[in-house]
């Protein structure tokens, strides 16, 4: 019944649309098709119901009756209709469909990265120069914890000869790997004037000098500590350089920690401010990276200290803190040349 009102009140309309202006026998035909097409479709009689309330009678001159424009909206209206529900259908269909099982991973995934070591990533690591070098750090550490331990054991624990030899072995390994990590290290300081334009920018004056300072204290540290890697690798005479030369270039490694921890504290106050503002997947890695990046500069801090001979330093200090520090640096890098 009420659809039967509906589409007499649309024929009402539709009428007085013909009567109007639909002068000839003809277009009130038209009008006539029209309203048996809205008819035909599903909810076509609230359509043409809706066009009679609110379409103007004014805004059907021209060329195009109000007729036409009655069957353009009915097909939009029919194709509105199926595109609904060929969706429908499209999501049912995919609810229905299996969920596959999630396979075991059998390659590791590099921490606070997407990127997997398969043999790709790992010929990409091996092909950077800063990469082999925080490896051959690693293993110089792993070395030097190695001696150490072995010396203790050959002198508390009873295990003279074997322990010895192996220990010797295992200094053997790490003072070549110290040589080796000299060449890699050559030249190094060129690249701290990349970052003088990062330090330009920097908004915060202080922070700005700050900036300015690391990289005095780098080019400082990196070139008396090329001088030394001189004297170490032949290329100078033995008792070339004075006996200060080498302690000097340590004091500098030493200063060098302390402005790289307070710089690395103001990026990571920074990452931590964004990381709550936007809580998002990339910048919590950021912030992870900040305070790795500030652990390992505690950590040259602390290997500084036993380089410097102050009387308070630890030897198995210095070698954890070295050997942390290797093991971020190895990361940092990993990172970059992954990128």
């Amino acid at each position: 019944m009420v659809s039967e009102t509906k589409a007499a009140k649309s024929r009402a309309v539709w009428a007085r649309a013909g009567m109007l202006h639909c002068r000839s026998g003809s277009a009130a035909a038209q009008a006539r098709n029209a309203v048996r097409t809205q008819q035909a479709s599903q909810g076509g009689a609230d359509l043409v119901l809706a066009l009679g309330k609110h379409v103007r009678l004014d805004d059907f001159h021209g060329s195009k009756s109000l007729a036409e424009r009655a069957v353009t909206s009915s097909k939009v209206g029919l194709q509105e209709q199926q595109h609904v529900e060929r969706s429908s259908e499209q999501q049912g269909a995919k609810q229905d469909e299996p969920i596959a099982p999630q396979r075991l991973r059998l390659v590791p995934r590099l921490p606070l990265c997407d990127k997997d070591l398969d043999l790709q990533s790992v010929n990409i690591l091996l092909s950077s120069a800063q990469s082999r070098e925080k490896c051959l750090k690693v293993l110089q550490y792993f070395a030097k914890l190695a001696a150490y331990l072995l010396a203790l054991m050959s002198t508390h624990l009873g295990f003279a000869h074997g322990a010895d030899s192996w220990g010797r072995q295992a200094a053997v390994i790490a003072k070549g790997t110290s040589q080796a990590r000299r060449l890699f290290k050559l030249f190094r300081w060129l690249k701290h004037f990349e970052d003088i334009g990062a330090a330009r920018s920097e908004g915060n004056l202080r922070v700005r000098l700050l900036f300015f300072l690391s990289i005095a204290c780098n080019l400082a540290a990196d070139i008396s500590e090329d001088i030394c890697s001189m004297e170490r690798l032949g290329f100078m005479a033995a008792g070339t350089l004075p006996v200060w030369a080498e302690l000097n270039a340590n004091r500098c490694q030493l200063i060098l920690a302390l402005v790289e921890i307070v710089l690395a504290i103001v990026r990571w106050v920074r990452s931590r401010r964004e990381s709550l503002q936007n809580p998002r997947p990339a910048t919590n890695r950021r912030l992870w990276m900040a305070g790795l990046e500030l652990s390992k500069f505690i950590a040259d801090l602390g290997k500084a200290f036993w380089d410097c001979e102050f009387s308070f330093a630890s030897e198995i200090m210095f070698i954890l803190c070295g050997l942390w520090a290797a093991c971020v640096s190895t990361h940092k890098y990993a990172l970059k040349a992954l990128k």
